[in-house]
């Protein structure tokens, strides 16, 4: 049904072995062979695979070629689709943590919203995010524990709070507002463009390739229901293969 638009040339095939053997076995044709070795698959058994894959990668490229979508179609989704595009209202945090009162005292008469992150990494006993500025990242309500909580989320953006303690010691505590908005259709049609092309070509695929076996199936006849595939979704990948997959799972398409 594909004919010559599928077909793979030896030298492509050498081409994909020699990128896989350059991506996973440090360009290594010895050690190449002993992965392949381990798990029972011959140099030819390798080939095939890599044959296979390539081949099929073409078919889904020779059977989805005609599938466009355009910008008019991308704005068009976007219309429809409003609230894809709005972004929630957001809250990071950042802290310093020290073990006692008057250390949290000095480390806040020094705190800025310049110098924060820098005394963070000098002062601060939190080693998952001293290094990081005292960054916590975006927080949300019920993350933690109710002293933090209650400061973090009635600072302003940029505000410092006092010291506050906690199970943990004395905290410094600030935070970056960021507000609602909605992603314009400028920043999104992009996006928009290639997830759904990939999503067009998906279902034209899926609806060939269905129909294909439907036709093979109701051709075929089988000496004993033990040898009948299993159902389309399983038998045959709804993706190209993975190229580089030589493990011998998908010998069998």
């Amino acid at each position: 049904k594909c004919g010559e638009p599928c077909a793979v040339a030896p030298k492509q095939i050498d081409a994909e072995l020699a990128s896989i053997r350059k991506s996973n076995f440090e360009d290594s044709q010895k050690k190449f062979d002993a992965y392949l070795k381990e798990r029972g698959i011959s140099r030819a058994d390798a080939r095939s695979i890599v044959k296979l894959n390539l081949q099929q990668t073409e078919l889904v490229n020779h059977v989805t070629r005609g599938i466009r979508f355009t910008a008019a179609d991308a704005k068009k989704y976007y219309e429809d689709n409003p609230a894809q595009f709005k972004v929630a209202a957001g809250r990071t945090a950042s802290h310093i943590l020290v073990p006692t009162k008057a250390e949290a005292d000095k480390v806040r008469a020094e705190a800025t919203d310049g110098n924060f992150g820098e005394l963070a990494k000098q002062y601060s006993t939190d080693t998952g995010t001293k290094d990081q500025g005292g960054s916590l990242g975006q927080i949300q309500k019920g993350q933690l524990v109710p002293e933090f909580e209650k400061v973090a989320f009635a600072l302003k953006s940029g505000e410092i709070s006092e010291p506050v303690k906690t199970q943990f010691g004395w905290h410094i505590i600030t935070v970056d507002l960021t507000p609602a908005s909605t992603t314009t259709f400028a920043e999104a049609v992009d996006g928009i463009l290639s997830s759904q092309l990939d999503q067009e070509r998906q279902e034209a695929w899926t609806e060939w390739r269905d129909g294909v076996l439907e036709e093979w199936g109701d051709r075929t006849v089988y000496a004993n229901s033990d040898l009948e595939p299993p159902e389309p979704e399983e038998a045959v990948p709804a993706t190209p293969a993975d190229p580089g997959a030589t493990d011998g799972s998908g010998d069998g398409g």
